[in-house]
């Protein structure tokens, strides 16, 4: 494996490769096809760059996304995970896993982390 570290990109021995970009640069994703994406915290992209720069990038490959993060209200990581519940779209699957079950963090400090900490109403935002 090759670790090309200007270009944030790793290159297997059988020509796959692995690239990492910017949420917040997404256009540089223009004009490349991808087999597939990892998108961490989309919540914190840009509102456009999911339609406007990625999706485009899967198409003619016909690739996949894996979308992970925390929802910040009724955004499009929300709008994402109700389609995944929706049988209208069968083609997206959806899946909440809350750190109370995952193991991940321990009792304890879940709760330290939410003495005096209300949760947010998810309220859609204004435009």
């Amino acid at each position: 494996m090759t670790f090309r570290e200007s270009e944030n990109r790793m290159v297997f021995p059988n020509g796959a490769e692995i690239a990492l970009f910017s949420g917040e640069q997404h256009d540089t994703m223009r004009g490349i096809g991808l087999d597939g994406v990892v998108l961490d915290e989309l919540a914190l992209f840009p509102p456009d760059a999911f339609g406007r720069s990625i999706r485009p990038t899967l198409s003619d490959r016909n690739g996949w996304a894996l979308i992970i993060g925390t929802p910040a209200g009724l955004d499009l990581l929300h709008a994402f995970y109700q389609r995944g519940q929706n049988p209208s779209y069968p083609d997206w699957w959806s899946r909440l896993f809350p750190a109370s079950e995952t193991g991940v963090l321990s009792r304890e400090e879940l709760d330290s982390v939410t003495v005096g900490v209300q949760r947010p109403r998810l309220e859609p935002r204004s435009r």
